[in-house]
């Protein structure tokens, strides 16, 4: 009796099929990983971003108000370790003097906020820049 030996069909998977199967599992969990171990941080940063808007905005709703509109260079510290720069300058040829001895009834000046909140690691930070008139007796 001869017997016919044949190829079957072998059912389950090869070592290295198993070891790409993981390779590819292991980089697909790092990158979901990677996506939710960052988010902390750029929830962080975004907080502190937005209240370095927010101090701005308070600072430069002072000017005019309590702070006088003139030429200088003004800072200071935030709650929470931030710091704020003002800084007013006349705009444009406010600042030249012309033949007419008449002071003008407005003047403009460029006034400019920065503002930074937040640990050095994740600080958000805010610059706004306006144009305010001075105003005086025409």
């Amino acid at each position: 009796m001869r017997t016919n030996i044949t190829n079957k069909p072998r059912a389950g998977f090869t070592l290295i099929e198993i070891l790409v199967a993981f390779a590819i599992l292991g980089l697909a969990a790092s990158a979901v990983l990677a996506v939710f171990s960052s988010s902390p941080g750029r929830i962080s940063r975004a907080e502190n971003r937005r209240m370095a808007v927010i101090e701005a905005q308070s600072i430069l709703d002072l000017v005019g108000n309590e702070r006088p509109i003139e030429a200088g260079e003004w800072q200071g510290d935030l709650p929470g370790g931030g710091r704020w720069t003002l800084v007013m300058s006349p705009y444009g040829d406010a600042d030249k003097k012309s033949d007419d001895t008449r002071t003008p009834a407005t003047r403009p000046y460029l006034v400019k906020v920065h503002a930074s909140s937040g640990a050095a690691w994740s600080a958000g930070t805010a610059d706004i820049e306006t144009i305010r008139l001075q105003t005086g007796a025409p």
